[in-house]
């Protein structure tokens, strides 16, 4: 009779191969777990690094087309800018007392409503600038230094753009040979570090596609001589309570940039040295840090990235 020699597997035979199984099943799926891990990670990292390089590349491109700074807080947790930036400029194709035409634009109906237009060069261009000599009072400034016809500034604004008051636009109502007297009253009396400029400055009140109604009229008319700038007011700042930046146009604000721990703005003279005055500044220092959107999957710990550029300033 015929003996079958072959035989299956034991009990324990079959218990060592499971548990050898289960064993490289395991470290294939811990594999497989980490390398996901790492893979958030990274694109984590990506995200924060993108975010961050975008945001301070759109704020470095408007500061280097701003026209003046109106106000700079430099504190660590609400550093802030906010300045009027060049939106739109040309040649003015005529004018009237209370507008500015140019026939080469094909503008949105009231499209620059409230913004400020300012008369650069040719007819209504008459400017002028100093620094004031101080015992300045609630709408008076002073600069003994000059010999103005009286009222000849009457219907001009004035712009303080560096010293104390640095950012305030006033009309001007009258002056005498050193003294204008503006409106409204000064929100900061300037002083004797004031620098000031003296020129056309109008709100627009409305426009079609090729006019700008402004308020109050002219002081001097423009016409096809005229070379104009529109300005409209931006600014960025952070917003500790939420760890972002926001944006600032005209007279509404919305959301930029998110995940942001902080937003540093430094400006510097000729020299090199710290200066907070604007008039002084011939660079401005931005540095950003970004922080990812969650935690490290590997650690669970935040990962942040700093980046920083300088931007020239206009004088």
């Amino acid at each position: 009779m015929h003996r079958d020699n072959s035989r299956g597997f034991t009990l324990v035979e079959l218990m060592v191969a499971m548990a050898v199984t289960l064993i490289l099943l395991g470290a294939l799926y811990s594999l497989f777990i980490l390398s996901g891990r790492s893979y958030a990670s990274q694109e984590n990292i990506a995200a924060l690094q993108q975010n961050a390089r975008a945001s301070l590349e759109v704020i470095a491109r408007q500061l280097t087309n701003l026209y003046w700074i109106s106000s700079l807080d430099s504190t660590p947790d609400n550093s802030s800018i906010t300045f009027h930036y060049v939106e739109d400029a040309g040649t003015a194709s005529g004018g009237s007392s209370n507008g500015l035409a140019d026939g080469s634009k094909g503008w949105a109906a009231n499209q620059w409503k409230n913004a400020k237009v300012i008369i650069l060069d040719g007819t209504g261009a008459k400017s002028d600038e100093g620094t004031s000599t101080g015992s300045n009072e609630s709408a008076i400034l002073h600069d003994t230094n000059k010999s103005w016809p009286a009222n000849g500034w009457q219907g001009y604004a004035v712009i303080l753009l560096g010293g104390a008051g640095y950012g305030q636009i006033r009309d001007i109502a009258s002056n005498t040979a050193t003294r204008l007297t503006v409106t409204p009253s000064w929100t900061t009396v300037p002083d004797n570090t004031s620098d000031y400029q003296i020129r056309q400055i109008r709100t627009i009140s409305s426009n079609t596609s090729t006019r700008l109604t402004v308020s109050p009229n002219w002081a001097e008319n423009p016409d096809e001589t005229s070379l104009y700038c529109i300005l409209r007011m931006r600014g960025f700042s952070r917003d500790p309570g939420h760890n972002e930046i926001d944006y600032r146009v005209g007279s509404g604000t919305q959301p930029f940039s998110e995940n942001i721990t902080s937003l540093t703005l430094q400006g510097r003279d000729d020299s090199g040295a710290a200066t907070w005055d604007p008039a002084d500044m011939t660079t401005l220092e931005t540095a950003l840090t970004g922080r990812t959107e969650w935690p490290d999957p590997i650690n669970q710990r935040y990962r942040y990235y700093r980046v920083k550029t300088v931007v020239k300033m206009n004088k």
